[in-house]
């Protein structure tokens, strides 16, 4: 049958994903089906992207959902790495001067459990996966909970081509993204049109953390802050976490290593992820679609169109 859209016809958009209840490779499989019907009504490259999209989102469903991938992100002098070392008890990515400090996915995992294939699948080098248990030992109030997978990814904004594209990958697969900047740049037209406009719907996949906030006057950082999160809503990241570091003294990181604790304790990060990017993929199709008459399999329409 088709399914009803935007118009009073039988004819229309590829149907909607619920964003709540049901289950999650049912919408998936969903999804499928109205990606094979819009072949040769709508644009490929649209279908292909959607497609990767849903494919992602298998996948990770397929990896283990015990373990939480937090994605520290950021430009070149921002303080990533150091936040990933102060989150990390130690000094284990390197940060400086001479840039770029990343060139690679760095993984610190806090788990007893084999996470080669989580790791395989982020396409972190054997090099660079580090276990926190093998490390020296770490103060108790600095501990993070078992089933954190910590990355540090390279510069998002890195001179060197391949880091940014590795960066871009990554922040495709996350669960959740903790992203580093500074009062200098986090207006930057690049991190919001390439990184963070797209994830637009998924205030719970990022939090954002305004780095050096000890090189702004005191009372000019509120005014930062509120300034940060209007920038999100005009991203369509309303609501995001935002919060005020100094990875250099100390200032916030309590508050950010807390946070990050909350939501390997809840478990639902992934799920989160996953149901925002599907959220996505099905609204971009409903856009595309238009009056394009699209045949979905009945089995489909009630789960996609609620």
């Amino acid at each position: 049958m088709t399914a009803r859209g935007l118009g009073s016809s039988w004819r229309a958009a590829p149907p909607r994903v619920s964003p709540q209840g049901g289950d999650l490779q049912r919408r998936i499989d969903g999804l499928e089906a109205a990606v094979a019907a819009a072949r040769g009504r709508l644009d490929d490259e649209l279908l292909d992207e959607v497609e990767a999209s849903v494919a992602r989102s298998t996948q990770r469903l397929r990896t283990s959902a015990t373990h939480t991938i937090v994605a520290i992100a950021g430009s070149t002098g921002s303080g990533k790495s150091t936040t990933f070392n102060a989150l990390a008890g130690v000094e284990l990515s390197a940060s400086g001067a001479q840039r770029p400090t990343t060139s690679t996915v760095k993984a610190l995992v806090w788990s007893d459990e084999d996470v080669d294939e989580t790791l395989d699948w982020l396409g972190v080098p054997t090099a660079d996966r580090h276990h926190r248990a093998t490390l020296s030992p770490c103060p108790p109030r600095s501990r993070l909970p078992d089933g954190l997978v910590l990355l540090d990814l390279p510069d998002h904004d890195s001179v060197q081509l391949a880091h940014h594209e590795e960066a871009e990958r990554v922040v495709a697969l996350a669960d959740l993204l903790v992203w580093v900047v500074d009062p200098q740049k986090y207006a930057d037209a690049a991190i919001h049109h390439r990184f963070l406009r797209p994830l637009a719907g998924h205030p719970d996949v990022v939090m954002v953390v305004l780095n050096h906030i000890d090189t702004v006057p005191d009372e000019l950082r509120q005014t930062m802050l509120r300034d940060v999160r209007s920038t999100l809503t005009v991203d369509g990241i309303r609501d995001a976490r935002v919060l005020a570091t100094s990875a250099r003294d100390g200032t916030g990181i309590d508050e950010l290593r807390t946070a990050i604790r909350r939501r390997v304790e809840e478990k639902r990060s992934v799920t989160l992820r996953v149901e925002a990017d599907l959220r996505a993929a099905a609204a971009r199709l409903d856009a595309a679609a238009g009056q394009a008459p699209i045949s979905v399999p009945d089995v489909w329409v009630g789960d996609l169109e609620r």
